[in-house]
């Protein structure tokens, strides 16, 4: 085994015989930082979470009565490999709610919640308890948490999925 430029090249041989089993064979070394190491610094990798706000955006389009009873602002950082893969900003509010991309666009939110795209996937399709996943530390919530389990109306629709 040797080095040559950005190459280690390798090159095996019997002991008990001398005879080149393994010949030209190489290892590319390449910069670190030009690796993709996790499935959220992917620009392909799709979050299973960005379907389900998506949706949440026409149901909340289609029925304002249940935006009135819910009545807040919420952020949700989705996060992939440890990292904030995603936001969205669910705006419950009357007249009509919203879901977009991103921070809330004017003030605060009233609850920010964080949590891993999986995580959120089977919260929402009801095979993680809320509770559970809570307390497990899967969820983790900033202001108003009475207010979150208001939002849980919103995806009542993913829970038979």
């Amino acid at each position: 085994m040797w080095k040559q430029e950005n190459r280690i090249l390798i090159q095996c041989k019997v002991v008990e015989t001398g005879d080149v089993v393994l010949s030209d064979g190489y290892i590319e070394l390449t910069d670190v930082a030009s690796v993709t190491t996790s499935p959220a610094e992917s620009e392909s990798y799709i979050l299973k979470s960005e379907m389900i706000f998506n949706e949440m955006g026409k149901q909340m389009a289609q029925s304002p009565d249940l935006v009135g009873k819910v009545n807040g602002v919420f952020l949700y950082n989705i996060t992939a490999g440890n990292k904030v893969a995603g936001q969205w900003t669910v705006v419950a509010k009357a007249p009509s709610g919203q879901v977009y991309k991103g921070e809330p666009k004017s003030g605060k939110a009233d609850c920010t919640v964080t949590m891993a795209d999986e995580d959120f996937f089977q919260l929402v399709t009801g095979s993680l308890n809320p509770q559970q996943a809570f307390m497990a530390g899967k969820l983790k919530v900033k202001g108003n948490i009475m207010l979150l389990q208001k939002a849980g109306k919103l995806f009542e629709q993913y829970a038979k999925l």
